[in-house]
């Protein structure tokens, strides 16, 4: 069958089905080759049937993609110039649709190398055309060429939105659906300049007037796709609009009326009215901050607005009662162990996105203006059956303000969530978990000091009562009370937590027994000594279970977890207590999981060497190395996360690979193993790679920790005068860290290091005295730093009485404690 009948028949809705098959036969065999763009744009130019056309230009989209890094100038430049004559020739909208899309893909391929001189004329003839499906197709394409093709079409920004908006006003509904379309791809774009702020100021204006009609009529096509645009402009950044941003509070104002109409549909209209609430306060949290002045009537919580409270304040009370409108919710997805973290996030319903409004908010506002309402919500759902959102609402805002101004109402919330779990109401029970690991979490020291022996057996229910669906966070937080405790508070409950995660461990759900595995590990080094009785069980009950699984998914999760759970074990107890053939076992599957294609395996390969490493010391000698090369590799991946991430018990990704092989890092060195002393400074530069600002917060922290020990394999060295460089360069590194990053964590730990370091320096080199120095200074600024911050901090706790968060002041505290072992302060300085 030749290339005409193929397609032909591809096009027709009357062949049959023998017909179709060979028919796709034929072109499968004909789109194999370069010379199949020719083919289709040769038949295109010719073909009568609309049908045709389309089918034509749906397969020279796929060709073009596979075969355009094979064709020469000439049938490049050929391709590009027929690709614009069937868009002028298209009459049926189907194909001109597919030529924008294929203008698209050529834009693309072509736009490192190649120029495109007559697109642009194409196109402004086919957008002035008096035919709708040409000007339809000039939007998409110009839209679309806006993502494409960056910062090269970054002097056309102005003048196509001006385009698009005018656009807004065509006799064509299609056509007015494809501006829309495009104004939101252009205000995606990540090359915006600040010089299109007015006109974007106008668009906004625009675009709310169209939704206020869009109504009013009844158009919910039209209204869906203003929301999408409108939540486009909420996306672009403060310093585009300027001053000019109070536009935005238009946008707000039209999209927390739809949010809170309920009779409007969920996924068309207030799903996209939500988002923009969430990233108005994401993105433009200053504008969102101001005081009311009587401008901005949201008809809600006139006690706010009597006040004269921030913007922000006045959406946390629509906010809530959204997120009390899944009610009527079912308990079918609550007997599966999910990911859990992040999950509410991605959900579309309207309550879930009313919570992610909630959680954006409450990191914007003091914590008064969102943990108050959240707690006479509480109060107001008592027993009812919104009881199990009222609790996610407040789990919502917890993690959002990371726990201010919870603290002082933990009295009374612990008995509270205790009697929730033990609820025979599922949702309530997953809820309560929820709510309860957010407050252990972000709560952190205060609950681990103050309030152990309620918690730990409340995290004893949490493992035996709530649902699979939340045990991901009765596990993050047995991880956040055990990283915060230390022996004895965790004694009276040692028992029933082992008792609890052997019965998950064994558990038919592999997740699950993921989850307990890494558990026991932090259990582990929370109980210290205690732990000993217990380890010999649980290590046999571990190895057990890691070797009697079969092929299923998530094997290979339980099976890594159970080596850094046992590594950690063997660390607690010490390796002396092993059982026999365990220790070579761990050390042998660990290396060979450095070159898994599994993140998982390799970061708890890391976990497990790097634990072992500690306890074995200069015996890990035959093993450092390797492992210490496959940490450096680790850490090069280039991955951008400056999100700021908690680290749950069960973790998935290259970045949580590389906090492992960081921490394994420090770890090595701590072993003091002297066959890595030549590669030191290579695992400086990994460090530093990993410790840049772009890095998440906990990977930067876990780098700069990791350096405290990068000089422990020269100690009693005879040549230790060979480290000097590495001493220099690693004091350059802290230096530089600790003044330029902008997390105090992070700032802290390098202060840490640094200390800690020149102890160990001293033993081992005389250091130059411009380095001395430079810590010295670096340390002063630190402390000038922290008298400003703790200022500023005070001013902000006197005009929000209510917050109760003491964390920043500890740390400022903390801060200058280590400053002051570099650089110690005198009185006359004090003064």
């Amino acid at each position: 069958m030749d290339t005409a009948r193929a397609i032909a028949v591809i096009a027709s809705t009357s062949a049959s089905n023998v017909d179709r098959v060979n028919a796709e036969c034929a072109l499968a065999a004909v789109r194999a080759s370069p010379a199949s763009v020719d083919a289709f744009l040769t038949h295109l130019a010719h073909a009568r049937e609309v049908a045709e056309q389309h089918a034509c230009a749906v397969m020279l989209s796929s060709v073009i993609a596979a075969h355009w890094g094979e064709l020469d100038g000439d049938k490049r430049r050929w391709a590009r110039s027929g690709i614009l004559a069937a868009l002028e020739r298209a009459s049926d909208r189907g194909t001109s649709r597919a030529l924008a899309n294929c203008i698209d893909v050529v834009a693309q391929l072509s736009v490192v190398s190649e120029t495109w001189d007559d697109l642009l004329p194409v196109l402004e003839r086919a957008y002035g055309s008096v035919n709708a499906t040409h000007r339809e197709a000039a939007l998409e394409v110009y839209g679309a060429l806006t993502t494409s093709l960056g910062e090269r079409m970054v002097a056309h920004h102005e003048a196509l939105l001006q385009m698009f908006v005018r656009a807004l006003d065509d006799a064509d509904v299609r056509v007015r659906l494809a501006a829309v379309d495009a104004i939101g791809k252009l205000a995606q774009s990540w090359c915006l300049q600040n010089a299109i702020g007015p006109t974007l100021t106008i668009c906004a204006a625009t675009l709310v007037r169209g939704a206020n009609v869009a109504l009013d009529v009844g158009d919910e096509k039209m209204l869906s796709a203003l929301l999408n645009a409108m939540s486009a402009l909420c996306g672009v950044r403060d310093e585009v609009y300027g001053p000019e941003n109070t536009a935005l509070i238009d946008i707000l104002e039209v999209a927390l009326r739809l949010a809170t109409n309920v009779k409007l549909n969920a996924g068309a209209i207030r799903a996209p009215a939500l988002l923009i609430l969430t990233k108005l306060a994401k993105k433009h949290a200053e504008l969102l901050k101001e005081t009311m002045s009587g401008q901005l009537d949201l008809q809600y919580d006139p006690h706010v607005l009597g006040q004269g409270g921030p913007i922000a304040a006045a959406l946390v009370p629509p906010m809530l009662t959204i997120s009390l409108e899944d009610v009527d919710a079912n308990d079918e997805d609550l007997d599966e162990d999910v990911e859990g973290e992040g999950l509410d996030e991605q959900s579309s319903s309207s309550a879930a996105l009313a919570r992610a409004a909630l959680r954006a908010l409450s990191a914007t506002l003091p914590n008064h203006f969102t943990v108050a309402p959240v707690f006479k919500l509480l109060e107001r759902t008592g027993a009812s059956p919104s009881a199990p959102l009222a609790w996610k609402a407040f789990a919502a805002i917890t993690e959002g303000a990371q726990g201010a101004g919870v603290t002082s109402h933990l009295p009374a919330l612990i008995p509270e969530l205790t009697k929730a779990i033990q609820s025979q109401d599922l949702r309530l029970r997953a809820a309560a978990t929820e709510a309860a690991s957010m407050i252990v979490v972000h709560c952190q020291p205060e609950v681990a000091d103050e309030y152990p022996e309620q918690l730990f057996p409340l995290l004893v229910s949490m493992l035996t009562s709530s649902p699979r669906s939340s045990q991901w966070a009765a596990h993050a937080a047995l991880a956040a009370m055990c990283e915060n405790c230390v022996g004895e508070a965790i004694i009276p409950c040692l028992n029933d937590l082992i008792v609890a995660l052997k019965a998950q461990l064994v558990d038919g759900n592999v997740r699950t027994a993921a989850r307990a595995t890494a558990s026991f590990g932090a259990v582990s080094q929370c109980a210290l000594c205690y732990f000993n009785p217990y380890a010999e069980s649980v290590l046999t009950l571990l190895l057990a279970r890691a070797k009697s699984m079969d092929s299923s998914s998530g094997v290979t999760e339980l099976q890594s977890r159970s080596l850094a759970a046992m590594a950690t074990i063997l660390g607690v107890i010490g390796i002396e207590y092993a059982p026999p053939g365990l220790v070579e076992l761990l050390l042998q599957t660990a290396a060979s999981a450095l070159k898994s294609t599994d993140t998982v395996a390799r970061e708890c390969a890391h976990e497990c060497l790097g634990k072992i490493a500690v306890a074995l010391e200069d015996k890990f000698e035959p093993f450092a190395i390797d492992a210490a090369s496959a940490a450096i590799t680790a850490l090069g991946q280039d991955v951008e996360d400056a999100s700021n991430r908690s680290r749950g018990p069960v973790t998935t990704g290259v970045v949580e690979e590389q906090m492992a092989a960081a921490e394994a890092l420090g770890q090595y060195f701590n072993s003091g193993v002297r066959c890595l002393q030549p590669y030191l400074p290579m695992t400086l530069e990994a460090l530093a790679m990993a410790s840049l600002p772009k890095r998440a917060v906990p990977l930067r922290l876990m780098a700069i920790r990791a350096t405290e020990f990068i000089l422990t394999p020269w100690i009693g060295d005879e040549n230790n005068q060979n480290c000097l460089p590495l001493c220099v360069s690693v004091f350059k590194l802290l230096c530089e860290r600790t003044t330029n990053d902008n997390a105090p964590s992070v700032v802290l730990a390098g202060m840490q290091s640094m200390s800690e370091l020149l102890d160990k320096a001293k033993q081992i080199v005389t250091l130059p005295p411009e380095v001395l120095e430079s810590t010295k200074e670096a340390a002063d600024v630190i402390i000038r730093w922290q008298s400003v911050c703790q200022v500023e901090f005070e001013a902000a706790e006197e005009a929000a009485e209510q917050d109760d968060d003491e964390s920043d002041d500890d740390i400022f505290d903390t801060l200058v404690f280590w400053a002051e072992r570099i650089s110690p302060q005198d009185d006359s300085d004090c003064d």
